[in-house]
């Protein structure tokens, strides 16, 4: 019993574990909000001024920061059906696209809004973070390898 509580605390003494333990719950709540975006529209906006807003939302695997000018009324944050993306309804000024990538500026063909967004695909956060990870918590450190050749057990 004393042998398996010291060989888990000895196993997150190095900060490189420690910090792996950190990217694991990171990567596990990225997983969970790639997951959750399937279902609900998450956001959370900042009033810059009267006139312009940020918006940073979870949508459709997708995490967007948008930039909008938008003078009425706005709730700040909430959660509501999927949408569809912002995308479809704009009429591009330019737009950059690049494996799921997206930028674009442009106006809102529905509320003639002018809006900048950024999309960034869910799996482009979550499949380094996982390897990350990884490497973290399952490579053995230099100094790890040498205590345990070094170390003698008694049978």
């Amino acid at each position: 019993m004393q042998t398996a509580k010291r060989s888990t605390i000895t196993f997150f003494s190095s900060s490189r574990r420690r910090v792996g333990l950190a990217s694991l719950v990171l990567t596990l709540l990225a997983i969970g909000g790639w997951i959750r975006s399937e279902y609900v529209w998450d956001f959370l906006c900042f009033r810059v001024d009267p006139k312009h807003i940020y918006l940073v939302s979870s949508n459709c695997s997708v995490i967007s920061w948008d930039f909008r000018d938008w003078p009425s009324p706005i709730r700040l944050y909430g959660n509501t059906k999927p949408q569809s993306s912002v995308i479809k309804s704009m009429t591009p000024e330019w737009h950059w696209e690049f494996y799921g990538f997206h930028a674009i500026k442009g106006h809102n063909t529905v509320s003639g809004h002018e809006i900048s967004a950024w999309h960034i695909p869910y799996k482009f956060v979550v499949v380094p973070l996982a390897l990350l990870t990884a490497y973290l918590l399952l490579s053995k450190s230099k100094n790890n390898a040498v205590e345990n050749t070094s170390v003698k057990t008694d049978p």
